[in-house]
């Protein structure tokens, strides 16, 4: 069963992080309402796409890269989305929710992931590899990373 949070989705912004523009056995399905073709992109899947860095791992890329204020006590949470395509390439790194006073580590957060972090296995439908829509939520507590990836 998966519980749905207060967190959804954003649209997608970069569609080249996708298998489907490049890989023409993927089909385009038709919006019935629109007419137009839409990119099929999965939000639950069978096999999950998972980090081929550890969780541990990424926790000391993002302790090693992220820069703190050093006179404010940092805490919060901070939710991002990507596309975790059928090559295992994560791209269209977003922010979901992110509170004011951690938008500066927001933003650092993207461009590390973007940069370090994007290599995956990919995600699996009926034993096939799919574009793959996820969360990761990233806690923060006394300047210290806590990833949870990824995250439904």
């Amino acid at each position: 069963m998966v519980v749905l949070t207060q967190y959804e989705f954003k649209p997608i912004i970069d569609s080249f992080a996708t298998c489907s523009y490049f890989n023409h056995s993927y089909e385009f399905t038709e919006n019935p309402f629109s007419g137009k073709q839409v990119l099929e992109i999965f939000y639950i899947v069978e096999n999950i796409p998972r980090p081929k860095a550890s969780v541990r791992d990424i926790e000391e890329i993002l302790g090693n890269s992220v820069h703190f204020n050093k006179q404010e006590m940092i805490h919060g949470e901070i939710y991002l989305q990507c596309v975790v395509n059928c090559k295992g390439k994560a791209g269209d790194f977003q922010i979901i929710h992110c509170p004011s006073e951690l938008v500066n580590i927001g933003c650092q957060l993207l461009n590390v992931f973007h940069d370090k972090i994007n290599t995956w296995e990919s995600g699996k439908q009926k034993n096939i590899n799919v574009d793959t829509m996820i969360k990761i939520m990233v806690k923060i507590s006394n300047s210290r990373f806590t990833v949870i990836a990824p995250y439904y």
